[in-house]
């Protein structure tokens, strides 16, 4: 692959990139027995202002005694993409559905596995999340390689919704959901002005709240959410901080990092903090994203190894490959999906070419195995790039069109070989055509009828 160099690294002295001492920690697993009333409708919550106050949902503790069912091992699919892959049909298809809350069509904004692969989340412009389960039918399939989609795709539908009162920001998994644990089924939530929310997957209700303040002691909503890899930690980005909650103490309680030094501005991380992802093997390490076009990289600690600088828009997603050696970055109207190697952070990147012209947030993704980097792009266009490949080329190993809308997120099931794309993106309203001739009617086009939906393809 061709590389280049580094528009600015920034790195600072040896003492300041020591790593911290590494603690062990007792996985905890979330129950919701003490459920409170106030839950029964999550947009009537108000947040409370005393301390003894803020704890909202069940209680959240420490569990140590072995589950009474015993979860199955599964393997991670070995993804082996064809280079001439063109899916004839998808297996699955929803299409979004009408907003009652905004007078403006609906859309997706982004869709995610659980790390079980049993089901998907999706976002969409009327601040509902909606979950859906994996068809059935596509459990019983024995051979993958051999199986061909009929014509006639199945149809899903959402078997839990969950409404925030405002925009949401961003979502996640809890990182060691299983459904065989009905305790670990839970994702969180952060929106415009409110508290992060921690989700029951199973029953769609509020378990805990966890609130960020700023100076003048009132609310701010985080931008940015990620768990650390033991389900621990919840990490948070804000305006030039970032702020870090214990799972198991939901309320105020919190750590603050401030990204800003006015002393080492050459180390500093200025600007909104728009995403998060801790590496999957170097667990002490995680990288920052900011909408001013930088990425950090610090330890849990706080302190920074790096800042890397080459976006040419606001960072919107990042992603660690599953060996934690690469770094893949995306910005807004940024067509460049930057792989960082974390082995020689100064010397070597490698851009790939995708098109993102608007300032959605367009999602990417790897493949379990760590060969394959999947994204789409306002085109409607997803493309595979072959990260292992001996051929020193940036172009793409394969692509197909999966939808004449924008393809903002796209996710790869981790045990069953199927890709699942959402798409849709806000539009101008059309101006009305008051002429007279019919025929300029007819041709005009209507570009509220393209495709909002969420997809399931055959990915292998």
């Amino acid at each position: 692959m061709d590389t280049e160099k580094v528009d600015q690294l920034v790195i600072p002295p040896e003492d300041s990139t020591k790593p911290s001492e590494g603690d062990t920690t007792t996985i905890p697993v979330i129950t919701n027995d003490n459920e409170s009333k106030n839950h029964e409708n999550p947009q009537s919550e108000k947040v409370q202002t005393k301390e003894n106050e803020e704890i909202n949902g069940a209680e959240i503790d420490q569990h140590t005694e072995e589950m009474d069912v015993e979860i199955p091992v599964l393997n991670y699919w070995d993804y082996e993409i064809p280079p001439d892959f063109k899916p004839s049909n998808y297996l699955a298809v929803s299409s979004v559905e009408p907003s009652n809350r905004k007078k403006r069509l609906n859309f997706y904004k982004g869709c995610k596995w659980s790390p079980d692969g049993s089901c998907l989340l999706s976002n969409s412009d009327d601040d509902i999340l909606r979950l859906y389960n994996v068809p059935e039918s596509l459990y019983t399939v024995s051979d993958w390689n051999n199986y061909t989609p009929t014509e006639n795709s199945l149809s899903m539908e959402s078997v839990l919704k969950v409404e925030e009162g405002g925009q949401v920001y961003d979502y996640c998994w809890y990182p060691l959901m299983s459904s065989y644990d009905p305790v670990s089924c839970c994702f969180l939530t952060t929106s415009s002005d409110a508290p992060l929310h921690l989700w029951d997957a199973f029953t769609g209700k509020l378990r805990a709240t966890y609130l960020a303040y700023d100076h003048l002691d009132q609310v701010v909503a985080a931008h940015s959410v990620a768990f650390d890899t033991t389900g621990q930690s919840i990490i948070c980005g804000f305006n030039k901080m970032i702020r870090t909650f214990d799972i198991t103490r939901p309320g105020r309680h919190c750590t603050d990092r401030k990204l800003k030094h006015a002393q080492i501005t050459e180390l500093s991380q200025p600007g909104i903090i728009s995403c998060i992802a801790v590496n999957p093997a170097l667990k002490s390490v995680m990288a920052v994203g900011s909408y001013l076009k930088t990425v950090g990289l610090y330890h849990d600690d706080g302190s920074v190894l790096c800042i890397l600088q080459g976006h040419l828009g606001g960072v919107t997603h990042l992603k660690f490959s599953s060996d934690g050696t690469k770094l893949f970055s995306g910005g807004r109207k940024d067509s460049r999906l930057i792989c960082w190697d974390m082995r020689y952070m100064g010397e070597h990147y490698t851009i790939f070419d995708r098109v993102v012209t608007t300032h959605q947030r367009i999602y990417f993704d790897t493949t379990p195995n760590g060969k394959y980097l999947v994204s789409g792009g306002t085109d409607g266009v997803v493309q595979i790039w072959d990260l292992l490949s001996s051929e020193e080329t940036t172009a793409p190993h394969s692509s197909f069109q999966a939808n004449p809308e924008c393809i903002n997120g796209v996710s790869v099931n981790p045990f069953i070989p199927l890709l699942v794309t959402s798409s849709g993106q806000r539009h101008v309203p059309k101006v009305p055509n008051y002429s007279d001739n019919e025929d300029d009617e007819e041709d005009s086009p209507n570009i509220f009828a393209s495709e909002k939906n969420i997809k399931l393809w055959k990915f292998c």
